[in-house]
């Protein structure tokens, strides 16, 4: 089916798939905008952006750190690139266990 809008769409889907939850329009709404940020991240990837995006950040309105907005990708310069491998691979992965492998490799600021 082809829609002229997204609000028709939205609209559908809030009537036919979202029905039984308390703000349908609410749900397609965001059912909606989670494949608008699938399809950006696999855009910017296709790019090869892969490696410079951050994901759910947090960024300053009109440059006041008071005034917050998370955003959904951000893109970032690669500084540098390095490989670590870690013992014991069954543990969970944390910057504590990394960090160390890197302490002679990198300038860390604020360590």
């Amino acid at each position: 089916m082809a829609y002229h809008s997204v609000d028709q769409l939205q609209k559908v889907l809030a009537d036919e798939v979202f029905h039984y939850t308390k703000d349908a329009k609410k749900a397609a709404g965001r059912a909606l905008g989670t494949l608008v940020e699938i399809i950006t991240f696999y855009l910017l990837k296709s790019w090869g952006f892969e490696h410079s995006i951050a994901i759910e950040r947090s960024l300053a309105e009109y440059g006041n750190p008071e005034i917050a907005h998370n955003v959904e990708y951000s893109l970032h310069p690669i500084l540098g690139k390095h490989s670590v491998v870690l013992p014991c691979p069954k543990l969970l992965i944390r910057a504590t266990r990394v960090l160390p492998e890197l302490k002679d490799r990198l300038t860390l600021v604020g360590f």
